[in-house]
């Protein structure tokens, strides 16, 4: 990677640019187009207003660049043909930039010490104790309410019961008093 300093110090905020930036922005095209682009005809775009986020065509790019300059700190070329970065580095830039002092990039740093599905389930298949359900799930919430189910028929039933044996008992004692009325009136 050559000094890129051409990037910044060759194009000002009016738009002015100096012959070395039109030359290598010429050279930084035709790579980002050539064998980098593996033959697609619309890129991301490293203008300050895109930031590598919107993809352009050739000719649009360049008029980008050309108004707006270059994205800042874009020295090293990842989506246009300098793949020698490791993908965590640009993720963790994309996301510092984006980020600003949300947390994302502290979140990353923690998710590496952070065990992966299969070690969580490797350690849950071989300790002892099941894993308790969470308590908003699906099948826990089915099973809560099958149980409030259950619990609303069995006082039912012991309520129809209820009402039955009383019945029952009205009719036994409508039997006797009909029985005791019988009973005067043949005296």
């Amino acid at each position: 990677m050559d000094n890129r300093e051409w990037m910044y110090t060759g194009h000002s905020s009016q738009g002015q640019v100096t012959n070395e930036w039109i030359n290598k922005t010429d050279d930084f095209l035709e790579r980002a187009f050539g064998e980098a682009s593996k033959g697609a005809s619309k890129i991301f775009c490293p203008c300050s207003k895109c930031a590598n986020r919107k993809r352009q065509t050739k000719e649009v790019m360049g008029q980008h660049l050309w108004k707006n300059g270059f994205t800042p700190d874009y020295t090293r070329w990842v989506y246009h043909g300098e793949a020698d970065r490791m993908r965590e580095e640009v993720v963790r830039q994309r996301v510092e930039d984006y980020d600003a002092d949300a947390g994302v990039a502290d979140i990353l740093d923690d998710t590496a010490a952070t065990p992966s599905l299969s070690q969580i389930r490797a350690r849950s298949m071989s300790a002892s104790l099941a894993i308790r359900p969470r308590p908003y799930t699906t099948q826990h919430r089915m099973e809560a309410l099958q149980a409030q189910l259950e619990e609303e028929k069995r006082r039912r039933e012991e309520l129809e019961a209820r009402i039955v044996a009383k019945r029952e008992a009205e009719q036994r004692r409508f039997a006797e008093i009909l029985q005791y009325m019988q009973s005067l009136g043949a005296a």
